[in-house]
């Protein structure tokens, strides 16, 4: 069964069904809510709860639940005095492939950005792994291990020893490393000269690593769900915020072609690997966004209504290549997308949208016909095995 959540402006967690017409509140109406996160089966989600303030400090947890909003526990719990990870945004969490671990990314008071690992079935406490920020994660596809980058370092975690080991590739020029859908490998960028990185691929059974590709200034990735090429955006205006281009290699043999030519703020996959949806500035104005769909066979690019994204929706999007992981804007069956904000076209750059404002709303890829289905600041799609 297909499902959407949404973080209401009110600050709680909703659920419906695909027809996306009747919700049900599955967050306890005393406290707040952010960033829900659905398991790999669709059998629960996962979010940011914020407690009452205790002598004046923010309590954060993380709290796990049904989509019936059933079975409630709390995973983990922060350090008090500690605060979110950035504004309006508690934690990131990312459940391991097999739904039995959920990855954290919390404040503490000794080392700032943590990372901790919590058993998805709330039986045990969170343990914590490593501290170092701006700090990324990504899952191997088997569960048995995860990829940290931590500032400029490497470091695998072994998850269920959760012994941890440095990898000899440091980089400061991109954000979340990526492992292949189907195979043992990582996917990382190590610096080489100036701002030259590799694009290294390292297998964990057969050991060792081999470049792919060079790239030239400050990249982010993403394997196609296949395995078999890692599409990558390039030469960052940190500026603007805006990738120029985005190119797709082979994962195999590193030859490389590029599929848009134009600025872009982030890139998601469709579930199949047929189409690319894109993140770009609208036509004649840089106040406001717009979805735009590339169909990989063709290089067709259709372009779909301007919005302004609400504020969690754009921290999504500048971190997309670690939120593609955990809250992707595709439905299972590939044909809408989901986002939260407001329409309309803006010229010039302004203030985003008040959270009280804002409202989710549906794109149909094929008919470009964009739909307001909820108020609220957030919205993300039921993997596909939901149940």
């Amino acid at each position: 069964m297909t499902r959407l959540a949404v973080v209401g402006r009110d600050g709680l967690i909703r659920v419906s069904d695909e027809s996306l017409e009747g919700w049900r509140e599955i967050s306890p109406p005393e406290f707040k809510y952010s960033w829900p996160t659905w398991s790999p089966d669709g059998s629960s989600l996962a979010f940011s709860r914020f407690r009452p303030p205790t002598n004046g400090d923010l309590r954060l947890g993380v709290y796990v639940s049904t989509p019936d909003g059933g079975g409630g526990r709390e995973v983990h719990v922060n350090q008090p005095g500690t605060d979110a990870i950035s504004e309006g945004t508690p934690h990131y969490m990312l459940w391991s492939p097999d739904g039995s671990t959920i990855a954290i990314v919390a404040q503490t008071l000794e080392k700032g950005l943590t990372l901790f690992l919590a058993d998805g079935a709330g039986e045990s406490a969170s343990k914590e792994i490593l501290g170092g920020g701006p700090l990324f994660v990504s899952w191997a596809h088997d569960s048995h291990y995860l990829l940290a980058h931590a500032h400029h370092l490497h470091y695998l975690v072994n998850s269920e020893s959760r012994d941890v080991a440095q990898v000899p590739v440091t980089s400061q020029y991109y954000m979340s490393p990526c492992w292949s859908p189907v195979r043992p490998e990582m996917a990382m960028l190590g610096e080489l000269v100036g701002s030259r990185q590799a694009l290294m691929l390292g297998n964990v059974e057969e050991g060792g690593s081999r470049i792919l590709t060079e790239i030239e200034g400050a990249v982010a990735m993403a394997y196609r769900p296949d395995g078999e090429a890692i599409a990558i955006c390039r030469d960052l205006d940190r500026g603007m915020g805006y990738y120029s281009g985005l190119w797709l290699y082979d994962a195999i043999t590193g030859e490389g072609v590029r599929l848009y030519d134009g600025r872009l703020l982030s890139f998601f996959w469709s579930p199949d690997g047929s189409l690319i949806a894109l993140v770009v500035p609208s036509e004649a104005g840089e106040g406001s966004i717009r979805w735009a769909t590339l169909e990989l066979e063709s290089r067709n690019v259709s372009y779909h209504d301007d919005f302004r994204p609400s504020r969690s929706q754009l921290t999504m999007f500048m971190f997309f290549d670690q939120y593609r992981q955990s809250h992707t804007p595709w439905s299972p069956d590939g044909s809408r997308l989901v986002f939260a904000g407001e329409l309309g076209h803006q010229t010039r750059r302004t203030a985003l949208p008040d959270d009280d404002a804002t409202d989710v709303f549906v794109v149909e890829t094929s008919t470009r016909k964009t739909a307001q289905v909820s108020e609220g600041t957030l919205g993300t799609w039921s993997p596909a095995s939901a149940a």
